[in-house]
């Protein structure tokens, strides 16, 4: 596959704050001491015998494997790498298959710049939310392919207002408009998820709405917003994008 340039993330989504994957994980560490703990009580009060101990290890590894499986939450993908995808099949395929909202998105003045890939291990599909997510794509049709070998690369087109104080990308869940101010601060207005406000300056606002009523809505977020000392950052290119996608996914829990 033809890819000009690629970005990784800070890390895994939902790195800041006590998210769903966190506390699955806090859950799982103390399922781990505790098979250590029962361990070294059985031995100190029978010996060492190998068949209580591998009982011991199997239960309580079961646990730990369920509990990671179960996570709902989207930072068991692991790192996501973000990259700018340029092979003209993959991204015929893609284009077709979010041709709709890109012809909404047309009618608002937007063009298309890039298509948006985001790649995380193939391994992660062994456990259950990531299987039956990545399932539920391939099932709708979604475009999916490895990529460098040991990874599974989904993409979405993305485009861009003509003033240029604007990003759109349509996904499977809906559409979202990225706008980025001088002092830091991110808006982002999408028909999915929730509304949150974080302190690093990310401001998220989910409307129950249509492509013009949300475009609308984040036109007058831009209004509350912006002033003379604070403009909209009227960005176009794909290094810009991917690294508002990334603080945004980094304080989101």
């Amino acid at each position: 596959m033809d890819l000009d340039r690629s970005i990784p993330s800070a890390g895994a989504l939902n790195q800041s704050g006590l998210g769903g994957s966190k506390i699955f994980l806090i859950i799982a560490f103390l399922v781990s001491l505790d098979a250590l703990y029962a361990i070294l009580q059985e031995i100190s009060r029978f010996g060492f015998h190998p068949g209580s101990i591998v009982f011991i290890v199997v239960t309580r590894g079961v646990a730990v494997v369920l509990l990671l499986a179960i996570s709902p939450a989207p930072g068991l993908m692991g790192p996501i790498e973000r990259v700018e995808v340029t092979s003209p099949e993959f991204t015929d395929r893609v284009r077709r298959h979010y041709g709709a909202q890109a012809a909404q998105l047309k009618i608002f003045g937007f063009e298309p710049l890039f298509y948006f890939g985001e790649a995380f291990s193939i391994v992660r599909v062994l456990l259950v939310a990531p299987g039956v997510m990545l399932y539920k794509m391939w099932n709708e049709g979604i475009p999916i392919m490895r990529y460098r070998g040991n990874k599974v690369l989904i993409a979405n087109p993305v485009f861009g207002a003509e003033d240029q104080r604007a990003y759109a990308r349509t996904t499977r869940q809906g559409v979202s408009f990225h706008s980025a101010f001088r002092d830091g601060t991110i808006l982002v207005t999408r028909n999915y998820g929730v509304s949150t406000s974080h302190p690093q300056r990310v401001v998220v606002h989910a409307l129950n709405a249509n492509a013009g009523e949300l475009w609308s809505a984040h036109l007058k977020g831009i209004e509350s917003i912006e002033t003379d000392a604070n403009p909209v950052a009227c960005q176009n290119s794909f290094e810009f994008y991917a690294d508002l996608v990334n603080k945004e996914a980094n304080v989101e829990g």
